[in-house]
């Protein structure tokens, strides 16, 4: 549907989409695939873009996977051609401009990603590494990944999700709506003991209710070790925490 706001001599343009969300029973239950607006009748999207993030209407990321791979890619084309005049530091900074923080956009809601999914992402890490390197297709990764102190991409999904969630949920600097969802409780499902300073995990039934960040959050929260849950300050959690996953996967 389009819609116009009028200014002083400018007129505005917006768009407006309507997506219902749903498994494919439910969806499969509806009577009609549009909507009638102020007279305007405006058809059902099977995926919309919001915060530059795009998802269907089964909640799967693989239009943004897909955009966010091929965007990767370009950049890399551009960079390629560019490497041997740059020196190491510099392409360095230029791959983490323009690839690996538009890799690393939107990181908290990658949680519950499929493995092929996550894997692509990957892909797009190790093809970066290759190119600051310049080393061939054949040369094993995990030492120059360590070089360059990146985690892959999975932990990277892991440490957003905890960093930018959970543990700013429980030290009330988050949204008040997250900190509603995630917080320390004596009852309820635990893994572990409640002493250990757990969060409560709600029971779900689907796949789609695990990847929620009420779910997937504590359950990744429950899952480190003591001392980092414990940590006084965020500072100290964030570093725990890097290193927790650097040394897991690298040692």
């Amino acid at each position: 549907m389009r819609g116009y706001t009028r200014g002083r001599s400018t007129a505005y343009e917006c768009l407006v989409f309507v997506i219902v969300l749903g498994s494919n029973h439910r969806l499969s239950k509806l009577t009609s695939n549009n909507l009638l607006v102020d007279d305007t009748t405006v058809d059902f999207a099977n995926h919309v873009k919001y915060l530059g993030v795009t998802f269907n209407d089964h909640m799967k990321l693989d239009s943004q996977i897909n955009k966010c791979c091929q965007v990767a890619f370009g950049q890399f084309y551009k960079i390629r051609e560019l490497r041997k005049n740059m020196c190491f530091q510099a392409c360095h900074t230029l791959i983490h401009a323009l690839v690996i923080s538009h890799l690393d956009y939107a990181n908290a809601l990658y949680g519950g990603l499929l493995k092929y999914l996550v894997d692509r992402l990957q892909r797009v890490q190790n093809f970066a590494v290759r190119i600051l390197f310049q080393v061939p297709m054949s040369t094993h990764l995990t030492p120059l990944l360590k070089e360059v102190h990146w985690l892959p991409k999975i932990y990277r999904i892991y440490f957003k999700i905890l960093e930018t969630l959970v543990d700013n949920a429980l030290n009330n600097t988050g949204p008040t709506y997250i900190s509603e969802w995630l917080h320390i409780s004596n009852s309820g499902y635990f893994t572990g003991s409640a002493g250990n300073k757990n969060m409560y995990v709600p029971r779900v039934s689907s796949k789609l209710g695990e990847r929620a960040i009420s779910s997937r959050g504590p359950k990744l929260w429950n899952s480190l070790p003591i001392h980092i849950r414990e940590s006084s300050n965020i500072s100290l959690f964030e570093r725990y925490l890097r290193t927790y996953f650097y040394t897991k996967h690298f040692n």
